[in-house]
């Protein structure tokens, strides 16, 4: 029940707002890709929403528009709660 109660809003560095439901596992479709230029910065903010407390983790996964040398795709994980 807790997840079916479980709403993600995720405002993207575009403006654009998407919003997922439920199980808390989700990725964006590649409309929603954003490029962010060498030395540059971009804010995503995700929201989460449900009536109970919770701790919640996010794992951030960043990977290059192009393939290159840097050896793929790079995760990292933060808990907030």
């Amino acid at each position: 029940m807790f997840l079916q109660n479980s709403t993600w809003v995720v405002l993207l560095p575009t403006g654009a707002r998407t919003t997922f439901a439920g199980n808390g596992s989700f990725a964006m479709s590649d409309n929603n890709y954003t490029l962010i230029g060498p030395g540059e910065a971009a804010r995503m903010t995700v929201t989460y929403l449900n009536l109970q407390a919770a701790t919640v983790t996010i794992v951030l996964t960043v990977s290059e528009l192009c393939a290159g040398s840097s050896g793929g795709p790079r995760s990292v994980p933060y808990t907030v709660g």
